[in-house]
Formats: C-alpha cells, structure tokens, sequence
C-alpha cells in the first residue's frame, strides 16, 4: 500500500506543479537527508472515511518565484497563502485518486517555517517523496491514521 500512496502522491504531486505553475519535476531517490532552513511547511488535515495529514515542504525561495507566477505579488502573506492553497489542491487531488468514491473532507491548511525536529521527522516516514524542481528538493508526505471516524446517523433517534 506504501507503494500506492507514493506513487499516487508523486503523479498528483508533478502533475499540479506543472499544470499550475510550470514547474517541471524529477523525482528524487534516494529522498535526501536535510532540507534548506528557510522553507515552508504546510499540512492538510483529512477526515471522514479516512483520517490523516498531508505535508509539503519547500524553500521559501521556490514559494517566492510560485508566488510570482500564481499573483504576480511577493509578501509573507502571500508565500503562506500560495502554499496553503496549493496543499490544499495537492490532498484534494490525492485523496480523490488514492481513495476514489469514500467520503473524505479537508480541512483547512496550516503553515509553518521548518524547525530543527521536523524535516528528520517527515523524512522518516514511509510515505514520504522528494522531487526535484530545478535542481531544489520539495517534500511531500502522508500520513495514516488506524483510527476510523465514527458514521453519522440520519435517522432520528
């Protein structure tokens, strides 16, 4: 299922980067051990029939020449709302592939700069990818939860 998830998470992943801001990709293998200080990282939270997190990690600097492309504009503002939204497009896209047909919402995505622990902590995970985008790594992961969500009655009590 590993398998599944980052294969599916790389296609949506590249696809998005290139048809929304003619970013052409790579992927990068062996995923590398480190990523730049000044990046951003943005989660998306699902839930519903499945439970779990979506997390993208990028240079601040690829987030500025994003932001030009998508608003023409640069502010932190701005680089935080461009990788929120494209989070966003990237789990409402994976999750749509990898579990076709479940009822699954999103919630709305948080951003960060990257600390000390996180990077080594989203790298270790199993179903996470790396591509390449001019030479400079981004990060993407998934993350399951075992637990399941609890079915909401119709009927009246």
């Amino acid at each position: 299922m590993h398998t599944t998830i980052c294969d599916n998470l790389n296609d949506v992943a590249q696809e998005i980067l290139e048809s929304l801001l003619f970013a052409f990709t790579d992927k990068v293998d062996p995923i590398p051990d480190r990523i730049e200080v000044d990046s951003l990282v943005a989660k998306v939270e699902f839930t519903g029939a499945r439970h779990g997190l979506l997390t993208v990690i990028a240079p601040e600097s690829l987030c500025c020449e994003w932001s030009e492309t998508m608003t023409s504009e640069q502010s932190p503002t701005k680089l935080s709302d461009m990788i929120a939204e494209l989070s966003n497009i990237i789990a409402g896209h994976w999750v749509s592939r990898q579990f076709s047909g479940e009822a699954i919402m999103l919630l709305p995505p948080t951003v960060a700069r990257t600390c000390e622990a996180e990077p080594t902590r989203i790298l270790d995970q199993q179903t996470s990818i790396a591509l390449s985008v001019d030479g400079v790594p981004i990060f993407l992961s998934v993350e399951l939860s075992s637990a399941t969500a609890p079915q909401l009655s119709t009927a009246d009590p």
